[in-house]
């Protein structure tokens, strides 16, 4: 028991972490620009209410709740999945809007901050899954 509460831990420690680290890095590149990461994280939060693909944004609330509900297994495993479902899902968009004028640009390639991002997402994933198995 005392066991899978250190797992539980360590593994939570590690996604915060990547993710933190995710922050101080590119995430994704267009044809003009590498966004920052930090910096689209920030604009999320306003964007959201844009529409298009800000809905990969609820990750990061989804992944934080899940954080923070960590002694709840269910609820940390279900807001983990979402959290990782709808980060993968960004592989699929194509384009995204670059500019407050809504113009779009093709994406041409995932940077680090994007992959630590998804790491982050997934070791929290796997922290909840082992938790609820146990």
């Amino acid at each position: 028991m005392i066991y899978h509460k250190k797992m539980n831990l360590v593994l939570l420690i590690f996604s915060i972490l990547f993710f933190a680290l995710s922050l101080t890095t590119k995430c994704f590149c267009t044809d003009s620009s590498c966004g920052d990461s930090l910096a689209i994280f920030l604009a999320g939060i306003f964007c959201f209410f844009i529409g298009g693909v800000s809905f990969i944004w609820l990750a990061n609330p989804f992944l934080f709740l899940s954080w923070i509900l960590k002694n709840y297994k269910i609820t940390s495993f279900i807001l983990s999945s979402l959290a990782l479902i709808i980060s993968v899902s960004f592989l699929f968009i194509k384009q995204i809007i670059v500019n407050e004028g809504g113009s779009k640009e093709p994406i041409t390639n995932y940077k680090l901050g994007f992959w630590l991002w998804i790491l982050s997402i997934s070791i929290n994933f796997i922290r909840s899954l082992i938790y609820i198995i146990k």
